[in-house]
């Protein structure tokens, strides 16, 4: 039965997807547009914005790392970077809160905030991979076909 893949899947380290998860995430990035807008005026899903999001990032990191809230805030970019990335390129919330755009085509947007967090520079800034993105999904379609 299907709930018995679930109970296999969970059992073997998949978090699976639940509309909580889904609802939660989309008020993450809600919270994120709101604020981000105080801050600085225009914000949305675009490159722009990514970049105002990698600025915030990089001037806050250690401050979060040291104060224990690099988790959290993770959460909140995370959030609202899968939301962008379904705005702007279609797909959905799938486990291991991955974005699937087109099956077999994921990226974990989670992970690339984390890393930005983690690393600053070092890392490839959020606004990049919200920018190739596009690329990558043609260059996909392309050996799909």
């Amino acid at each position: 039965s299907e709930e018995e893949g679930a109970g296999g899947a969970a059992a073997a380290g998949v978090i699976p997807m639940t509309a909580e998860m889904e609802a939660q995430i989309s008020e993450n990035s809600a919270t994120i547009v709101k604020k981000m807008s105080m801050l600085y005026g225009n914000f949305g899903f675009d490159v722009d914005s990514m970049k105002k999001v990698d600025e915030i990032i990089d001037r806050n990191r250690r401050t979060w790392i040291r104060e224990g809230v690099a988790e959290r805030q993770m959460g909140m970019f995370g959030s609202y970077l899968g939301e962008a990335i379904i705005s702007e390129f279609g797909g959905r919330w799938a486990d291991n809160y991955g974005v699937e755009i087109e099956e077999g085509f994921k990226v974990w947007p989670f992970i690339k905030v984390g890393k930005r967090i983690q690393n600053g520079i070092d890392e490839g800034s959020v606004a990049s991979f919200f920018d190739v993105l596009s690329s990558k999904l043609e260059e996909f379609r392309d050996y799909e076909e």
